[in-house]
Parts: C-alpha cells; structure tokens; sequence
C-alpha cells in the first residue's frame, strides 16, 4: 500500500470514528434491572430517571456536538464516580408544541419538591438543580415531551440519590 493510501486509509478510520462519537452510541448498556451496565456515550434524551452522568459540566459546555443543543452524556453505573444523576422525568401533555410559557410552567412545577429531596440528602460538596426543557426544534425534531430534571454534584461522587433518599 502507498503511503498516500495508507494516510487516506487513517484519515477515512479517523472521520467514521469521530462521525460514531458525534452521533452517540444510542441507548445505554442495561442490565437486567434496567440499570447502566456499561458506561458509554449516548445523548441526555435517551436516558432514565436514575440513570448517572459523568462530566456533565463538559456535556452542557459542548452542545455543538449535539443534535439540536441535545448534549452527548458519558453514562457511567452510580456505583461509580459520576457529576450528575437524572432525578426525574416529567412529560408535557400536549400534543403539538405548547408554547415557552407552558414549557417554563411545567418546569417550575416539579423544582420544590425536587429541592427538597436534594436538601434532605445531604450531599457532600452541594448540589445544584438544573432541568432540560424541550424548545421547540427539540419538540419537532428530537421528539423530546418531557422535563429531564437532572442533580449536577459539586464535587463526583458515587452512589445514587435514590439509594440515599428513597427515591422520587
């Protein structure tokens, strides 16, 4: 093989490689309880109440790699070192989009409760709630219908919050 092949060749593995990390990697690794198995990449949108993120921070920096500001997450097993964890998931009942007042409404419906199962966990370091609302490119073109509530830690830690406070 030529060398202009071969740099061809390397460019043409690097391109897909990075196109694969680009689009995600779809749904998570589960085990048969429904929990992370394998840590992996995939988007914020295709993950579930429990579900634990590592470097969140970075994800939300990043939405140039998402589809429609959509963040690709590292989904990591809460037994691990992880930033983030998905607290909740609330869906709109709408059937086209509802319009930003809505969306916001729905949102700050579900923060005191949510506040209160953070303080009550006590988590060392702080932690900070911030949710994931649909606009409405993501409503039409990602399909997202839901609030994703997500608790963003101040420093990783390991373990789920549900384990610490019973759940939500």
């Amino acid at each position: 093989m030529t060398r202009r092949r071969r740099r061809l060749a390397g460019t043409l593995t690097a391109a897909v490689a990075l196109l694969l990390t680009a689009c995600g990697s779809g749904d998570p690794t589960r085990d048969s309880a429904g929990a992370i198995a394998e840590p992996g990449q995939t988007r914020l949108l295709k993950l579930r109440t429990g579900d634990c993120i590592v470097n969140l921070r970075r994800s939300f920096d990043d939405l140039d790699r998402g589809r429609n500001g959509v963040p690709l997450v590292r989904t990591a097993s809460c037994s691990e070192t992880h930033d983030g964890e998905i607290l909740q998931i609330s869906p709109i009942d709408a059937s086209s989009w509802p319009g930003y007042g809505v969306v916001l409404g729905e949102a700050a419906r579900s923060r005191p409760a949510l506040q209160q199962r953070l303080s009550a966990a006590k988590v060392a370091g702080g932690v900070k709630l911030i949710s994931f609302s649909p606009s409405k490119e993501r409503w039409n073109f990602e399909d997202q219908k839901e609030i994703v509530y997500i608790a963003l830690f101040a420093t990783p830690r390991r373990g789920a919050l549900k384990a610490v406070n019973g759940g939500a």
